[in-house]
């Protein structure tokens, strides 16, 4: 499953102004080439649980395949925070009557996403599966990009079966396969990372050195997904510490390490406050 360098950079331009709907509707419409619904799916129809999680009726906002029946519904719901849970309900009422489908939910200003595939797994009972692709602040678009990319109908076949569009995109949420390709880039940029180090002698202690980098950097990850760390007001905050280092024409002989992450780790981040 190749994908032309050039939709992938439409796909990462449309996720990062993903803002409201008709960001939405460009993505699908014009950049993964599903059909124009933009129909409502009446409110009455919903249950008071599902009504209760909800902003307005869910859109039926494309199609695709044979007989267009693979759907792409929208839905905006009340809160500011995308509940799993309320997902799960609106999906759970929604897939009746809309059984190949790709959800997509954001929270009620718009500004974080979720891309939901529902797969069945192989066991008798035949359990649901609900796997997302988030998108907003602070998130990392460059594997959400390859996987929304995975997508394009054009690529499938827009003749294609709902069964068959439905099998690309479990393929393209397929949890394994994005495990498998983050680790691969792991060991890639760790082993050119290693390499880089000066000033530590001995292969032993230059792996130890690098890997308790990625751990820490690791870990700070972890908390600016959060939203626990900001830097000059943005809450990507590694990405925001390196832009000001880069922009700090002042210091000769500048060091990121030395001048930036030490005093993160070793004085910010390592103190009883």
């Amino acid at each position: 499953m190749v994908v032309a360098l050039e939709l992938q950079q439409s796909i990462f331009n449309s996720l990062q102004n993903l803002k409201n709907i008709d960001a939405l509707k460009r993505l699908f419409w014009s950049h993964l080439n599903y059909q124009r619904v933009n129909q409502s799916l009446s409110r009455r129809k919903l249950t008071d649980a599902v009504a209760y999680e909800v902003e307005g009726d869910p859109l039926l906002l494309a199609s695709g395949g044979a007989n267009n029946a693979f759907h792409v519904i929208y839905t905006r719901l009340k809160s500011e925070e995308l509940s799993r849970q309320g997902e799960r309900s609106v999906v759970n009422h929604l897939l009746k009557d809309h059984p190949y489908a790709l959800f997509v939910f954001s929270n009620k200003s718009q500004s974080r996403w979720h891309f939901l595939n529902v797969k069945y797994d192989n066991s008798p009972q035949k359990r649901k599966l609900f796997r997302r692709i988030t998108i907003g602040e602070g998130e990392q678009l460059r594997t959400a990009t390859e996987r929304i990319s995975l997508l394009d109908l054009e690529q499938i076949s827009p003749n294609a079966s709902p069964l068959d569009i439905q099998t690309r995109h479990d393929e393209a949420f397929d949890v394994e396969a994005v495990t498998q390709e983050f680790f691969r880039e792991y060991r890639k940029t760790f082993e050119k990372v290693e390499g880089l180090i000066q000033g530590i002698e001995g292969d032993e202690s230059k792996r130890l050195f690098t890997q308790k980098l990625f751990n820490r950097l690791m870990f700070v990850t972890f908390i600016q997904k959060k939203g626990w760390l900001k830097f000059q007001q943005r809450t990507d905050y590694l990405s925001a510490l390196w832009k000001a280092y880069q922009d700090d024409n002042g210091i000769s002989n500048k060091n990121f390490y030395r001048d930036r992450l030490s005093h993160l780790f070793f004085a910010g981040l390592n103190n009883p406050q």
